[in-house]
């Protein structure tokens, strides 16, 4: 079993702002979300300030810092080198 992040207060606290974990698959719909995002955007920083207010909004507690960097889609933003053509004039 995991080690819980939260004390007991901790755990008070969040439910009573109403926040909570977040599951696999809601982390999952993030990632998709951001992913078509990705491909509008350029700034990683932007998607990560998309992550967190989406997950505040959805009272969801934030993973940490390196899991969310996973879930924004870095991979997605390196700019894509156009094919090279190559022309043989004999």
């Amino acid at each position: 079993m995991p080690v819980s992040f939260l004390t007991n207060r901790g755990r008070e606290r969040l439910d009573h702002l109403g926040f909570r974990r977040g599951t696999e698959e809601e982390l999952l719909g993030l990632t998709t979300r951001l992913l078509e995002r990705a491909l509008e955007h350029d700034r990683p920083t932007f998607l990560f300030q998309l992550a967190s207010e989406r997950l505040h909004r959805d009272k969801i507690v934030r993973p940490g810092v390196t899991r969310l960097e996973k879930i924004v889609p870095l991979r997605a933003l390196r700019p894509v080198r156009p094919p090279t053509v190559v022309c043989n004039h004999s």
